[in-house]
């Protein structure tokens, strides 16, 4: 899939974010103890919305999702929403 450009790279983000916000408690560890496997969420993923590495340093606006920067790099966006559904 090519990298997304312009809007479309700002919409992608976007839709990552709420991918997070919709999906992110299935992917979150849940078990103490570690019974069960996380299940594999391709939405989660960056490259799912085209993004890549080079992608990562990007800048983008984050919308009504305000924990930080409004308009923090990629690559921190999505470490972070990872850290916060791992927490849960």
């Amino acid at each position: 899939m090519p990298s997304p450009t312009g809007d479309a790279r700002q919409i992608k983000v976007m839709q990552l974010i709420n991918a997070y916000r919709f999906l992110g408690n299935r992917w979150a560890q849940l078990d103490p103890l570690k019974r069960t496997e996380r299940p594999a969420i391709a939405e989660l993923d960056p490259a799912y919305y085209g993004f890549t590495e080079a992608d990562l340093g990007a800048s983008f606006g984050t919308g009504s999702f305000a924990f930080g920067p409004s308009r923090p790099a990629c690559a921190r966006s999505s470490r972070r929403c990872a850290r916060l559904t791992a927490a849960r």
